[in-house]
């Protein structure tokens, strides 16, 4: 069985893959035993967005493979605050636009992408996957 980090990334992943636009982000507070994902944008953290049901899942399945450990799923305005994420997972959708400062170019991005943050990593750069 995998372990509860891995659970989590992993499941996020596969979330942020299916629903574009939206970012995950994960922190593990290993001291309280605590699993904290936020949701942005906001909108997909409320009742009825697409979100919605995959969270109903991640709660289940996470509650049956570990019961001894707590998961909260957070939106961004949320009075906790992540200190210390340790993965991001998110999708881009083809009508994103990115702007290249060095080449001043605007460029579709037309794939989704997924990038995570390296953990223990002081100033949480992220890492294109």
């Amino acid at each position: 069985m995998r372990n509860s980090k891995d659970f989590i990334i992993s499941r996020i992943e596969e979330i942020a893959l299916l629903l574009p636009g939206i970012q995950l982000r994960y922190e593990h507070r290993e001291i309280h035993g605590e699993h904290i994902v936020e949701v942005s944008p906001k909108y997909f953290y409320e009742d009825g967005s697409p979100f919605e049901s995959f969270e109903v899942d991640l709660y289940k399945e996470f509650l049956t493979l570990f019961p001894e450990e707590t998961i909260l799923v957070i939106p961004p305005d949320d009075l906790i605050r992540l200190s210390s994420v340790t993965h991001t997972a998110c999708s881009i959708s083809k009508s994103w636009i990115a702007y290249k400062e060095n080449s001043k170019q605007y460029d579709v991005i037309s794939e989704f992408h997924s990038s995570q943050v390296l953990e223990d990593s002081k100033y949480n750069y992220a890492k294109a996957a």
